[in-house]
């Protein structure tokens, strides 16, 4: 089946997939509020490492072959300061993700705004 979506029209009933979880209920209204059908599901979801055996085994399984090799402790080094570089860039990823978040956000509320008020002046002509 294939869609057009029409200029100005929004959505126009389309069913509309997002993969949100904690802004879902915005997602869902945002989606809503221009034409379309939300279909909101998260697109993963946390395990406490506690209860997350396979993960736990697999650690456990990468641990023994490094013990394994003659110079572990200095592999042991490189991995978690890769591992600490990797975190520190990762963190600056989501901050700037955020901020545009935050951009995008005032951008649709600015345009719901908008919209409300022109369909407010169309309903009282």
């Amino acid at each position: 089946m294939q869609a057009t979506i029409h200029a100005g029209r929004g959505f126009d009933g389309l069913q509309v997939a997002a993969f949100e979880s904690r802004m879902a209920a915005e997602m869902a209204r945002l989606i809503t509020h221009h034409g379309g059908r939300p279909l909101i599901a998260p697109s993963m979801r946390e395990i406490p490492l506690e209860e997350n055996h396979e993960a736990l085994l697999a650690s456990q399984a990468v641990i023994a072959e490094l013990k394994a090799m003659p110079n572990y402790q200095q592999m042991i080094d490189v991995i978690t300061g890769t591992i600490e570089a990797l975190t520190v860039a990762i963190k600056r990823q989501i901050d700037e993700m955020d901020a545009s978040l935050v951009v995008m956000r005032a951008f649709f509320t600015q345009h719901e705004k908008a919209d409300d008020a022109r369909h407010g002046e169309m309903l009282a002509t």
